[in-house]
């Protein structure tokens, strides 16, 4: 099943893949959660993370500059994250 949208300029359109949903752990020291995917200075934080807190992704994903990005949920608040920066539980 695929889910297409376009967000940003210079990235896919959104998808889905059952595969990605679930539970994944911050792999990173600290890392800032974005509104949307990618790591443009404009592209407004919605929350930091620590190594080892936990988000949720519901199967949502998207490819920015050749790095896969998840749609993930911590706590109620919805940003990306890139793939390299969590591991799946």
């Amino acid at each position: 099943m695929e889910d297409e949208k376009k967000i940003v300029e210079n990235t896919s359109p959104i998808k889905f893949n059952e595969e990605y949903e679930g539970y994944y752990e911050v792999t990173a020291p600290a890392i800032n959660m974005r509104k949307e995917p990618g790591k443009d200075k404009h592209n407004p934080v919605v929350a930091t993370l620590m190594r080892t807190q936990r988000v949720t992704c519901d199967g949502h994903y998207t490819i920015v500059n050749n790095s896969k990005w998840y749609k993930l949920d911590f706590d109620g608040v919805i940003g990306y994250l890139p793939e390299d920066k969590v591991t799946k539980l």
